[in-house]
């Protein structure tokens, strides 16, 4: 969808108010996953140990509903943006 405005695609000022809050919270979501990452999260103690910290369930709860609010906004948006670009958007 960046791609598609770097290229010039005029997309209603709702839309694009859409997509910029879309596009912020696509943005702390990885910044919220980035320490969650199994490189972050691992440590040598010796070759045959290692160690892991443990993630935050309620975080990582909460991350599971943004996934799902996220994910059905990006396809609102991608209807908005196909429309915009005069494609056929079907159910």
């Amino acid at each position: 969808m960046r791609v598609e405005l770097q290229n010039k695609l005029s997309l209603p000022d709702a839309a694009q108010k859409r997509f910029d809050d879309f596009a912020g919270e696509v943005n702390r979501i990885s910044l919220t996953l980035e320490p969650m990452g199994l490189s972050h999260r691992c440590g040598y103690s010796s070759e045959a140990t290692i160690s892991l910290r443990a993630i935050d369930g309620a975080e990582a709860a909460a991350l599971a509903g943004d996934f799902r609010r996220i994910n059905a906004e990006c396809s609102e948006l991608l209807a908005e943006f196909r429309a915009a670009k005069g494609m056929v958007v079907t159910g």
